[in-house]
């Protein structure tokens, strides 16, 4: 460095002489080196030259390529071009270095500019990220994994964090809402404004204009949740809805279709009742034909069994069956 700069810096800096600035880049927590024109080191610190294993005046005075090697100084090459050329360069990845290996690091190339606007050199700030980028691989994979085993169940699921903002939830639960908001169930939606789309896209029970007050009573139901309960949306399927709290504060939302046993306790209580009808007043016909004309609309059929003439019509054919043979 020159000692121009050397001279201002002193006029800002009055306290600040050459051991203190080289004790304060030692002291930080990444490898710096000044690289001049002719691509040889003017300057590293003592981090960048403890990761290469060598002291700091073993690498002063040696080029790029003599330090990192010609296969290794290749993949850098064009960073340091494009600083000499003026631009301040940052990238960030992985990396194989011949003396240490495979390493994640963030990489900025700074030009360093004369007052006369000639480019001298440029400085390198390497801030190595393995152990941090390493556990959070580990941790994408733990998601994944994690992801494809709520994928894999046939309730629906969603986490929500302790803001009630949408963590995560399989395509089960999106399908148990859709079509009305599916496209709004991304992570960081809130719970409010996921309850309040809802309710007023008219596919719950919910009168839409009550939709605010509705989902209030929602979010102070849900910070200490009952019992599981059923709701019934405008399509004829049946939810079951059930709430827990995680340890760290938020919510686990489990929705699990119970329209079939919905339907088969429909059935029993309407066989049930015209089976006591029959024991009670003694005669068969009225019982079965109400009967038969309320499991219609249970079963999904009610256009055939809901039809007096169709069951009279299929007596009929029943009995004149039976007189042929």
């Amino acid at each position: 460095m020159s000692a121009a700069p050397r001279e201002r810096n002193a006029g800002r800096f009055p306290g600040l002489d050459e051991a203190k600035l080289l004790a304060i880049l030692d002291a930080i927590p990444a490898r710096i080196a000044f690289i001049g024109r002719d691509l040889r080191h003017l300057y590293v610190n003592s981090e960048q030259a403890q990761s290469l294993g060598v002291q700091a005046e073993e690498i002063v005075g040696k080029t790029v390529p003599e330090i990192l090697g010609e296969e290794y100084y290749e993949k850098l090459k064009e960073f340091g071009e494009r600083a000499l050329a003026g631009e301040t360069v940052e990238w960030e990845g992985w990396l194989r270095s011949p003396q240490l290996g495979d390493r994640y690091a963030r990489r900025i190339y700074k030009p360093y500019v004369q007052p006369d606007g000639a480019i001298e050199g440029y400085f390198v700030f390497v801030r190595d990220g393995t152990d941090e980028r390493l556990r959070q691989e580990a941790l994408d994979r733990e998601r994944r994994r994690l992801l494809d085993a709520v994928e894999s169940v046939s309730e629906g699921f969603a986490l929500w964090d302790a803001e009630d903002r949408l963590v995560m939830c399989n395509s089960r639960y999106r399908e148990m809402h859709a079509p009305a908001i599916w496209k709004d169930l991304q992570p960081g939606v809130s719970y409010w404004d996921h309850a309040v789309a809802l309710v007023r896209s008219g596919t719950t029970q919910v009168r839409p204009e009550e939709a605010e007050d509705y989902v209030r009573k929602r979010l102070v139901q849900r910070q200490n949740p009952g019992p599981p309960y059923d709701v019934l949306r405008d399509h004829g399927r049946w939810f079951r809805v059930i709430d827990r709290k995680t340890q760290e504060g938020g919510s686990v939302s489990i929705r699990i279709d119970v329209t079939d046993i919905k339907r088969r306790e429909s059935i029993l209580s309407l066989v049930n009742t015209a089976s006591s009808q029959i024991l009670i007043n003694g005669g068969w016909r009225p019982p079965v034909e109400d009967l038969l004309s309320r499991l219609g609309p249970v079963m999904g059929v009610s256009r055939w069994w809901g039809s007096p003439s169709r069951v009279m019509s299929f007596r009929r054919s029943a009995r004149g069956a039976h007189a042929a043979r």
